[in-house]
């Protein structure tokens, strides 16, 4: 994870040098430099994040180096307090080129919490593994189990499947798997299951930036 932030901070830079060079950065309006940001720099912080697996400390370093990202690009330093949920909601806008999409979908959410969008990619990336054949490499993984050999003393290293659970527990869908009893069965029908993990990635999102700010103001009270 260190690596991803390390990498993303380079790329970023080297984006504002170039813009900086071409004396565009007063005249780009703030949705341009969002949608920018959007579409090269977040991919590259969140690349492969559909089959990671990862730990509280490793979220909050991608956490906090979005946040960084986004305050630069609202022209605002650490001296500023900006909160992160208020950068987000300022940076977020509606996208009317996904008004085709069904109703439900986050297509029009242009920027969101880390978490929310590897939570969501890793639920998406897991039930087209589950809807492929037996015979497939990634669902013979994603089923195996290993058979020979010792594991080291002490916990074992988080699982996929681990990962998996958080993410049906936080999307509020752990409910319905348990009633089902077989995951490939709620994520038989492509289309409902998209819609269904959308829906729930905005409220996780919402729920997100709730919790966010109740500690923030409870950690202002304690001062």
């Amino acid at each position: 994870m260190s690596s991803k932030s390390e990498s993303s901070c380079l790329f970023f830079q080297a984006l504002q040098t170039c813009v900086e060079k071409k004396t565009l950065k007063k005249h780009l309006s703030l949705k341009t430099k969002a949608q920018v940001y959007r579409t090269i720099v977040f991919p590259n912080l969140t690349y492969g994040c559909e089959t990671w697996t990862w730990t509280r400390s490793q979220m909050s370093l991608l956490e906090g180096t979005q946040y960084r990202f986004l305050r630069t690009i609202a022209g605002k330093t650490w001296k500023d307090k900006v909160p992160y949920t208020d950068l987000i909601n300022q940076l977020s806008h509606y996208n009317a080129n996904f008004e085709w999409a069904h109703e439900g979908t986050n297509k029009g959410v242009s920027i969101t919490a880390v978490e929310t969008f590897c939570r969501l990619a890793r639920l998406r990336y897991a039930g087209h593994v589950a809807r492929m054949t037996d015979a497939r490499i990634p669902k013979i993984m994603l089923y195996g189990e290993v058979n020979a050999g010792q594991r080291k003393p002490g916990r074992p290293k988080k699982s996929f499947r681990e990962g998996l659970k958080e993410d049906l527990k936080a999307f509020n869908l752990w409910e319905k798997y348990q009633k089902t009893g077989s995951f490939e069965q709620i994520v038989a029908t492509r289309d409902q299951w998209r819609s269904t993990i959308n829906q729930n990635a905005q409220a996780f999102q919402r729920n997100w930036e709730l919790n966010r700010k109740n500690k923030s103001n409870l950690r202002k009270e304690i001062k």
